[in-house]
């Protein structure tokens, strides 16, 4: 997005890691000789907080008065031991659904001024799901003690299940983004769900390892070494993962939700309401 001159805002809870981020992106665009990235660094939104996010879209909203594109990448998983967010719900469907979900209402008129100023009339919500499948059946559907404030948090170890927390917290991102979806259409904003895959980031460092310089391979560490020993990892992250493309890379991790969010296909032809696999199927 940087390198085909888009204004790029990045929105973190770390304020040093974005800057380091944005800064990154900066000399790597520098590099390919690909002019000046204009990327913005906006730190303090922590999804997990409902008071965080109304400031920063306050913020946002002051200084980019229209957004073209919201992607919504952010999330935790498997989390251990059970917490909750700051308004009292747990913390990994609090975080991924409606952290996402208060930020995105709020940012809507921003998204509906980019359509009044727009050449092409439309604006875009790319919203990331993955192992959202697991927890698709009709029959399942969303358990209600994770979409909702947790009355008794000493309880928890009755219902709690990390694995669990997280593929419901990736069908409540499907669910909004059909329904925003409905709720848009006439408005030219489109909205999908993407499913970038498996990717390796530092999402994946406590069940994967710890990632060096060398790669993942050698890093060592994760639940993934605790049950398969370390030659056993060893063999999986060398051989096995790779042959199948089980695991993405960052880059091509990425070919999906900018897709749905740039895409000039997409735009023309106004798709929205659709889950797309990696890459962009």
């Amino acid at each position: 997005l940087a390198r085909a001159r888009a204004q790029v805002v990045l929105a973190c809870r770390s304020v040093g890691k974005c800057e380091q981020a944005a800064k990154k992106i900066e000399q790597d665009v520098a590099a390919m000789s690909e002019g000046v990235a204009h990327v913005t660094p906006m730190g303090n939104l922590d999804l997990a907080s409902f008071e965080s996010i109304r400031t920063f879209a306050a913020t946002f909203r002051t200084q980019f008065p229209a957004l073209d594109s919201l992607i919504l990448n952010a999330g935790v998983m498997l989390v251990e031991p059970f917490q909750l967010t700051q308004d009292g719900l747990e913390l990994t469907c609090g975080t991924n659904h409606f952290g996402h979900f208060l930020l995105t209402m709020l940012l809507i008129p921003a998204l509906e001024t980019a359509v009044s100023k727009g050449s092409q009339r439309v604006a875009t919500i790319s919203v990331h799901s993955s192992a959202a499948i697991f927890e698709s059946h009709p029959s399942i559907g969303l358990a209600r003690h994770y979409m909702e404030v947790v009355a008794d948090p000493s309880l928890n170890g009755s219902w709690y299940d990390p694995f669990q927390a997280y593929v419901q917290s990736k069908l409540a991102n499907v669910l909004f983004a059909q329904e925003l979806s409905r709720r848009l259409e006439r408005r030219n904003i489109l909205v999908n769900a993407h499913a970038p895959g498996a990717v390796r980031t530092n999402l994946l460092t406590h069940i994967l390892g710890h990632m060096d310089a060398d790669g993942p391979i050698f890093g060592g560490g994760g639940k993934l070494e605790g049950i398969l020993g370390p030659w056993g990892r060893y063999l999986l992250l060398k051989y096995v993962l790779p042959v199948h493309n089980i695991v993405w890379g960052p880059e091509e991790g990425a070919y999906t939700q900018v897709w749905t969010s740039v895409g000039a296909d997409l735009k023309a032809k106004r798709i929205t309401g659709q889950y797309f696999q990696n890459v962009a199927r």
